[in-house]
């Protein structure tokens, strides 16, 4: 409770949340950009962080959400956790580590997941078109060189799904 004071007052922990529930976070595109960025910065009118600071912020804020929570006023839902408004950003802090391993400059330096793998843990975040559900995460397949259809918007959704679905059970045997 001290670390939390010592920080920051509760002003600035309810406007992080009030941050934090900005849409852009439950984005699946978002996740893309943040996967390839070598310096990602969240920008808020005229004020801005580096990504990993505030990924440092947020981890701060889900260790101590409890007190906090008291300090501030803050609601939980009904399991006693993170509101459901604010988890996409928890969300894609843990996805981020182990979608891309990258250099210290930002490289990235290898894809960890297959498509399969990465649709199937990418599936709660929203997309506006339904086959972006696929088509978002390609550039971060492992198996990229391996996929046997393409990009194109021209295509039905459900034609789309097919061939993922033709494609993973192909690829798993």
């Amino acid at each position: 409770e001290l670390l939390t004071k010592q920080v920051w007052d509760s002003r600035n922990w309810l406007a992080l949340v009030v941050l934090m529930r900005n849409t852009i976070f439950g984005r699946l595109w978002f996740i893309l950009e943040l996967s390839f960025a070598r310096r990602a910065t969240i920008q808020c009118g005229i004020d801005s962080i580096p990504w990993t600071q505030f990924a440092d912020v947020v981890a701060l804020f889900e260790t101590n959400l409890n007190a906090i929570r008291k300090s501030c006023g803050l609601s939980l839902n009904a399991e006693g956790g993170l509101p459901q408004q604010i988890l996409p950003v928890v969300k894609i802090l843990k996805k981020l580590s182990y979608l891309v391993r990258k250099t210290s400059d930002g490289t990235v330096i290898h894809r960890n997941l297959d498509l399969d793998k990465l649709v199937s843990k990418t599936s709660h975040f929203e997309a506006t078109d339904p086959r972006d559900t696929i088509y978002a995460v390609f550039g971060l397949a492992r198996d990229l060189t391996n996929i046997s259809f393409a990009i194109d918007y021209n295509r039905e959704p459900l034609d789309v799904f097919t061939d993922f679905v033709a494609y993973s059970i192909q690829s798993t045997g």
